[in-house]
């Protein structure tokens, strides 16, 4: 009997030992773990970045360049600008029957801020864009001398306008590269529910 309970006593003793180094252990590595990061949280009512937002003939104009500079991509090899003839389009010529004219005048006018976002949206194409007439350019001795006449990058500019209303309009763009390289594509534009859809509904070529 005597020796059970000095048996047991060993036992209590291994066993107090055992959970004292236990506790110091577990004491230690709290002690010696880095302090958790505590991070901002975001607010649930904070305001998103705002979207930037285009007029209703900056979004014409962003599909109808889209399409012509993407029309005879082969005009474009190796092109060093796009002039954009803005003139022509704040003041296209052609057989424009009065009332297509006025409605032009009306609800397809550019401000200067608007021409500067087409400009810059069309820099994704090539990095030099001008607003520049053939005119201009032949002043500026940038056409060749040698045939056929052309120069080194494309124009875009308005032939034509007809049918035109508040909410649509059919336009006929030139695309020039040279004498015997350019296409005369004539849209039919239409704006609903916000946005431009536009067709190609005949196409001339040089």
């Amino acid at each position: 009997m005597k020796k059970i309970l000095i048996l047991l006593g060993i036992i209590i003793f291994i066993f107090i030992i055992v959970l004292g180094l236990s506790i110091h252990y577990h004491k230690t590595s709290r002690e010696n773990m880095p302090e958790q990061q505590t991070y901002p949280t975001i607010p649930e009512n904070t305001p998103k970045p705002e979207e930037i937002s285009y007029s209703k003939n900056e979004k014409l104009w962003f599909k109808l360049l889209e399409n012509i500079i993407q029309t005879d991509e082969a005009l474009n090899y190796e092109m060093e600008y796009i002039a954009i003839d803005f003139d022509s389009i704040l003041n296209p010529k052609g057989e424009i029957d009065d009332k297509s004219l006025e409605n032009y005048k009306k609800y397809f006018s550019l401000s200067e801020s608007e021409i500067e976002t087409i400009i810059e949206e069309c820099k994704k194409y090539h990095t030099n864009v001008v607003n520049k007439s053939m005119d201009d350019l032949e002043k500026e001795g940038l056409f060749y001398e040698e045939f056929p006449t052309g120069i080194d990058g494309i124009c875009i500019y308005v032939r034509d306008i007809e049918n035109v209303t508040e909410n649509s309009i059919e336009i006929i763009l030139g695309k020039y590269r040279s004498g015997l390289a350019a296409v005369w594509p004539e849209y039919k534009a239409i704006y609903e529910d916000g946005e431009w859809t536009i067709e190609v509904i005949s196409m001339s070529i040089s």
